[in-house]
């Protein structure tokens, strides 16, 4: 998941169901993070 698409998630949140992909995708984005940067 690139931070592209999650801007681009969060521009456009037109139902809850894009709102579910785009915490689906900062959670992965988040457990990607190396753990010195979290």
């Amino acid at each position: 998941v690139s931070w592209l698409e999650v801007l681009w998630f969060a521009r456009m949140p037109k139902d809850a169901g894009d709102a579910k992909l785009l915490f689906q995708s900062l959670n992965k984005a988040y457990a990607a993070t190396p753990t010195n940067l979290k």
